[in-house]
């Protein structure tokens, strides 16, 4: 009595002379429960992404693909599944910040050197965004480089918070009025 997922394939089949009907039944209910796994895993990662401002990449070296999350389309400002080319990928950083990522990524590809890198992107709109670039190497058999991966982060809320926070510093310390500060939620108010 209980339900299972098949597949059903059926067929006509000559055998001597006679035309028969051959039939093949699967049940797949393995398949459709790892199915169902990934579809969860993969919409819990989106949200994931879109929480944390955070993004995957990844640039196959045989290819020459490279491949953008969601959250990395949506942070360059690009619709939803864009493949950029690399070099099209190293246009959208500041011009005074592509030397710095095109001979980060030029190391990582070649020599294996990883990076974690803070820059500035220009999108479409050409509004500039702050962003967290790191790469790291994928080997075969610990040998040989065959892709870069790696993860893009939105922290242009960041940058803005610690901007402020050094200029109000700033001007605190340059004040010629003496400044007292006292915890209001202590009874004794402690300065």
């Amino acid at each position: 009595g209980t339900d299972r997922p098949i597949e059903m394939s059926v067929s006509s089949v000559d055998v001597e002379g006679q035309e028969l009907i051959l039939g093949i039944v699967r049940d797949i209910s393995a398949r459709r429960e790892r199915e169902q796994q990934l579809e969860r895993t993969t919409e819990f990662l989106q949200q994931t992404q879109e929480a944390a401002n955070l993004g995957g990449w990844e640039y196959d070296l045989q290819s020459e693909t490279l491949r953008w999350s969601d959250e990395v389309c949506r942070i360059h400002g690009v619709p939803l599944g864009y493949e950029p080319t690399i070099s099209e990928a190293l246009e959208f950083f500041h011009p005074d910040d592509q030397s710095r990522i095109s001979d980060a990524f030029e190391e990582l590809i070649t020599e294996g050197a990883s990076y974690d890198l803070e820059l500035r992107i220009v999108t479409p709109d050409e509004t500039v965004r702050w962003v967290r670039a790191i790469g790291r190497t994928v080997y075969v058999e610990d040998e040989e480089i065959v892709a870069a991966r790696g993860v893009f982060q939105n922290i242009t809320e960041r940058r803005e918070r610690e901007r402020d926070l050094r200029m109000k510093s700033r001007a605190l310390e340059e004040s010629t009025v003496g400044i007292t500060i006292a915890d209001a939620d202590q009874d004794d108010l402690p300065i």
